[in-house]
């Protein structure tokens, strides 16, 4: 500190902390976990990366570390230069429940009109079925219209449900739904976080009317093997994670299926009639990810999903049943680099691969007769269709890149 006798004056020399946070049972990052320093209550919050950046003077100070569902973390550090920090919160709540009062702050900024939901809070809202549903989640949230009661689909402060735009770690999807609207087709379990912006879109997510819904997915456990099964009346789902090598990289494989075709399938040939029908769902995903040195991290995310609606009925002129089949689904790849320049600026580059296609095919009297089939249209940046009427085919396709650059 440097002082005169003209007045009160004061030049502190100020240097910054920075880093990522993660939670030390599994080794994934944390966004959104907040940290500031103990006495001067200084403080700021991760961004959707883990990434922080906070500013204080020389010498040594007490940092203190927290998220939802995890227990307060105290880290003393001395302050000479700017310094990189990886800071390591555990999982569990050790405080009983407190009441806070006071005056709640008008919301300002691009926060305005977003709202985050853990995988906890979602399983914790009632289900259809046994099945825990983001998007029946989401229905809550202020600005949310839910429509038909018990469907999947909503709209955000008016606006249709093709004005909202979905992404997953990154990437557009554009079948969220499963069963006609009536579950969404996103397995919860394989779900970090979700965000939905309602209302002062960030930039980044300019061109869409409504809101955007970004959700992340889990990074994979880094320290051990693990899995989980959920089993409902509708359908089934496994999770295996588990490190590719110890606290450097990890993967994480998400499958979940109904078994509705094998339910109904059952049913009619109990019933002995000359027809039948059918339908079924499934949802992949995969994430892969390696912390390549201390401000580099790579990804690659995979997703598919399909709904498959089919009918059959036999035919007095030929052995061999008419059968109609309708398949629609969403398959999208990306990869992603995070990189760590300063403690001022970050960097995240995506490049991504996203098509949704369907296909209707009715054979009849052993020969195979096509009928096109119309696809939503979708209009974006980089979009093109693609069709093969042999197949009754309809393909939208979107390939692109992102980068983003925070200057915190």
């Amino acid at each position: 500190m440097v002082g005169g006798h003209d007045g009160c004056r004061c030049h502190f020399r100020t240097r910054e902390a920075y880093g990522i946070r993660v939670c030390r049972g599994r080794g994934e990052r944390l966004p959104g976990a907040t940290i500031h320093e103990r006495d001067s209550r200084q403080g700021v919050a991760a961004n959707g990366y883990g990434f922080f950046a906070l500013v204080l003077p020389e010498g040594r100070h007490v940092l203190r570390a927290n998220h939802v569902g995890y227990a307060l973390t105290e880290m003393e550090i001395e302050l000479t230069s700017d310094t990189m920090l990886t800071v390591k919160l555990v999982p569990g709540c050790l405080l009983d429940s407190v009441d806070v009062r006071g005056t709640r702050p008008r919301a300002a900024g691009p926060s305005l009109g977003s709202y985050s939901l853990s995988p906890g809070q979602v399983r914790g809202m009632a289900s259809v079925l046994g099945e825990a549903d983001v998007f029946k989640a989401l229905q809550f949230l202020p600005g949310v219209n839910g429509g038909q009661e018990g469907m999947a689909g909503f709209s955000v402060r008016g606006g249709s449900p093709d004005q909202t735009q979905f992404l997953l770690d990154g990437l557009p999807v554009y079948n969220v739904n499963h069963a006609f609207g009536y579950f969404s087709a996103f397995n919860g379990e394989a779900l970090q976080d979700v965000e939905l912006h309602a209302g002062s879109l960030p930039a980044r997510y300019g061109g869409h009317l409504a809101g955007v819904v970004e959700m992340r997915m889990r990074e994979g456990n880094r320290k051990r093997f693990a899995g989980s099964a959920h089993l409902s009346p509708v359908a089934g789902s496994v999770v295996v994670e588990g490190p590719l090598k110890r606290d450097r990289a990890s993967f994480l494989v998400s499958a979940r299926r109904t078994w509705l075709d094998g339910v109904l399938r059952l049913g009619f040939l109990f019933a002995d009639t000359d027809y039948a029908v059918g339908y079924n769902f499934y949802d992949l995903n995969a994430k892969v990810n390696w912390e390549a040195g201390e401000r580099d991290q790579l990804f690659l995310s995979f997703y598919n999903g399909r709904d498959s609606h089919f009918g059959e009925w036999e035919n007095a002129y030929n052995k061999k049943p008419d059968r109609t089949s309708f398949r629609w689904g969403n398959v999208s790849v990306a990869a992603r680099w995070n990189h760590v320049f300063s403690s001022r600026l970050f960097s995240n580059v995506t490049l991504y691969y996203s098509r949704f296609n369907n296909n209707q095919r009715v054979t009849m009297f052993n020969t195979e007769a096509d009928e096109r089939d119309e696809a939503r249209v979708v209009v974006g940046f980089a979009a093109e269709t693609d069709d093969v009427v042999a197949n009754a085919q309809r393909k939208l396709a979107r390939k692109g890149a992102d980068l983003i650059v925070a200057n915190e």
